[in-house]
């Protein structure tokens, strides 16, 4: 058992104080060399009750079992002093809740060979995948439209020299707002930046 899966649950000593006898938390435990989310559930027993495995066995204090032979969980017997605790570790799941940022290109994968919580699912991508994103090259406006007016009429049409604060607006404009000054760019940007000793570069202002 991991040092820190054991500190995590010394912490919960508070909980016996509770009137109910069932708790779910999502808490993130630090487990080997990254920290992954595990969904717990926390089941207080009586103090002469035995915890039981899935065949029926008596287990001891500290001792882990998995609910059933080849889940994909870990349940852990804890002896307070007033009660015992049964602890359920459980994947979450990374398919629901917006945890895949790209359901087209990706999906969630296990390995059911491992034991917990390698066997817990996770995020895979098809690198071969055709991309859903826009292409560098597009024509568009990264800032908001009314940034780009305001850019815009103070570069007189975003007109390299004219913006009296050495281009830095000028620059801004063009690199921020290619829809708004007509998908501007190479030699006109290039003026604004290196031509008459002028400009600070996209992010001078």
């Amino acid at each position: 058992m991991s040092p820190s899966l054991s500190n995590v649950i010394c912490s919960w000593s508070f909980y016996v104080a509770l009137a109910s006898s069932v708790y779910i938390i999502l808490i993130n435990l630090k487990l080997g060399t990254g920290t992954v989310p595990r969904v717990v559930v926390k089941q207080k027993l009586p103090i002469s009750d035995e915890c039981t495995d899935h065949t029926g066995s008596t287990v001891g204090d500290l001792n882990t079992w998995p609910s059933s032979a080849g889940s994909c969980d870990q349940n852990q017997c804890r002896h307070g002093v007033t009660f015992k605790f049964v602890l359920t570790y459980s994947c979450p799941s990374v398919s629901t809740g917006g945890e895949n940022p790209d359901s087209v290109n990706c999906y969630e994968v296990a390995d059911t060979s491992l034991s917990f919580p390698g066997c817990c699912p996770s995020i895979a991508c098809n690198s071969s995948a055709t991309t859903t994103t826009a292409a560098p090259s597009t024509c568009y406006d990264l800032s908001t439209e009314f940034a780009c007016s305001v850019w815009y009429n103070m570069t007189q049409g975003c007109q390299s020299g004219v913006d009296g604060y050495g281009d830095r607006i000028y620059n801004y404009t063009v690199d921020f707002c290619n829809k708004t000054c007509g998908g501007q760019g190479g030699a006109e940007k290039k003026l604004g930046r290196h031509g008459k000793g002028k400009g600070l570069g996209s992010r001078g202002l």
